[in-house]
């Protein structure tokens, strides 16, 4: 049985604890955060590579089952209550699973120079680079319950402590809403072990162990009728789009990521709306797949709402850190989308727009976060000819404003792309055969696009070019703890954008088995 998945929960865990004893000056404490980030980055390296490539199968087999998960590591924990210790990987989960350590290592780094109880600030990253990393692999939904509610509490820290002036509102309303959607989700989990588990699981007995769901649901005989699953779905939908978030439970995340200090916004939108699009495609279609066919349109109204409501919001803005969290809740909307094709190339351009936009999203609110300790102001119309005093930071903002907008090229219009031909495609086969439900409509999804480039060619316009506004002072360039997360988010913005092939075939088999196990049913 592997090792591999438990130590990426145990280093992060272990890095905590280090850093809260021995982190007792600034240095120290930032230094061992990122020793343990980095080493949990190399641990999901290593197992990214031997999934994809088998390299390392002498050392750490992945050993996938015929769902393809891979490392599964499965301990009784409580067995009278059907509760276990399982972890495993698969091609939905592997890319969030990379891209928790590589965000929060990267937050670390880009806030070298954090002063303000620094011990607490760096602890509370490796905690809830922890919590998220164990949604990601928890197979067993008790234990994946655990994680999503801890990972809670070190963001409430985050923002409630090292944020901007309305950081207490701004905390409280985050734990509010996204509680109170995990309650329902909860709600969800118990349906699903009382009512669903003891027919499936082949002991008979009550079970929350995931994988005893997931091949439960390939066998039409054993799923639920309809009429359990579709309110099943609801509960989980509701919570799962909260945590997204899609419109109108959205409210939460503007005032979160304005008042979030740029570690804490990086990973809350980098990794923690991450969450709710994984659950959507690993539960809603994962489990509930006759549920998911029937009430594809609420998740394609759901998305498409999203999409230009944010994106038209967005227009109206004048901070640039809250213009990047309505781009963020926009760019969600086409995760909701690519579920609704119930399509394979919809499906894993959804969970591809997962990976892709928590790379530009990083990059985004970093800008953010350089612009206001350069300038003092993230006010829009303040920041005039940016260009002439930092070139490095307009180059930054340049091309990841062209990410974001779906470029060719560049890693966000593969995901975006994907979407588009699986939802117009998807479409076609939801009601019957020719009657191109969706397909009809993409046009208006396709608006949010054009709104998109609009925003950014917009505040592009006003950051980038023009006479340099000598209210701002004496602005400086990028500096190297800068330049860093920088070089590394662009560059596999750029290298997926040009050769996305690894990343497709990598999502794309359990796409499959999903649209397949939808349709064949």
């Amino acid at each position: 049985m592997s090792w591999i998945l438990s130590s990426l929960i145990a280093i992060p865990l272990i890095g905590f604890l280090v850093v809260l004893l021995l982190g007792k000056t600034q240095a120290r404490a930032r230094n061992i955060g990122v020793i343990f980030s980095l080493a949990s980055l190399a641990v999901a390296v290593l197992a990214s590579a031997e999934y994809v490539t088998g390299a390392f199968s002498s050392f750490i087999p992945a050993n996938k089952d015929a769902l393809g998960f891979g490392f599964v590591e499965h301990y009784d924990w409580v067995p009278s209550l059907g509760m276990s210790y399982i972890l495993g990987v698969d091609g939905i989960s592997l890319p969030l699973v990379f891209l928790t350590p590589l965000l929060s290592l990267l937050g670390m780094i880009f806030s070298w120079d954090k002063d303000h109880r620094p011990r607490e600030f760096f602890a509370m990253i490796l905690l809830i680079q922890m919590a998220i990393t164990g949604v990601f692999i928890s197979l067993d939904f008790f234990l994946f319950l655990v994680f999503w509610e801890l990972v809670l509490i070190p963001m409430f820290f985050l923002i409630g402590i090292w944020g901007g002036p309305n950081k207490a509102y701004a905390s409280i309303k985050f734990l509010i809403y996204t509680h109170v959607g995990s309650v329902i989700m909860m709600l969800g989990i118990f349906a699903m072990y009382w009512n669903v588990s003891p027919v499936m699981n082949p002991t008979g007995a009550r079970s929350f162990d995931m994988l005893v769901l997931l091949n439960g649901a390939t066998n039409p005989a054993l799923r639920p009728a309809l009429a359990f699953q579709i309110p099943a779905f609801i509960a989980f939908f509701f919570g799962f789009g909260v945590k997204l978030p899609m419109v109108p439970f959205h409210t939460w995340l503007p005032d979160a990521h304005v008042e979030a200090p740029t570690a804490g916004s990086v990973i809350l939108a980098g990794l923690l709306l991450k969450m709710g699009g994984y659950g959507i495609f690993r539960v809603c279609l994962g489990m509930l797949p006759d549920a998911a066919k029937e009430l594809w349109w609420v998740m394609a109204v759901f998305g498409i709402v999203t999409m230009i409501y944010a994106s038209f919001v967005c227009l109206a803005q004048v901070d640039f850190k809250r213009l990047v969290a309505y781009s963020s809740i926009a760019h969600m909307g086409f995760v909701l989308l690519g579920a609704a094709s119930l399509s394979t190339i919809g499906i894993a351009g959804g969970v591809f727009q997962l990976f892709n936009h928590g790379l530009i999203t990083a990059v985004l609110f970093m800008l953010a976060g350089t612009i206001k300790h350069s300038a003092g102001t993230r006010d829009i119309p303040k920041l005039r000819g940016l260009a002439k005093r930092m070139p490095l930071f307009s180059f930054v903002l340049i091309v990841s404003f062209f990410a974001s907008m779906g470029l060719p090229g560049l890693n966000g219009f593969v995901s975006e792309f994907m979407v588009f031909v699986g939802s117009y495609q998807g479409g076609a086969a939801v009601l019957a055969p020719g009657a191109n439900a969706l397909g009809k409509f993409i046009l208006i999804p396709l608006i949010s696009v054009a709104i998109t480039g609009a925003y950014y060619l917009w505040t592009m316009q006003k950051m980038v070019f023009g006479d340099f506004n000598e209210d701002l002072g004496k602005v400086r360039d990028l500096e190297v703890n800068e330049l860093i997360p920088f070089f590394i988010l662009l560059t596999l913005i750029l290298i997926i954008g040009l050769y996305p092939s690894p990343m497709v075939n990598m999502i794309q088999p359990p796409a499959a088995r999903l649209a397949g196990l939808i349709w064949g049913g």
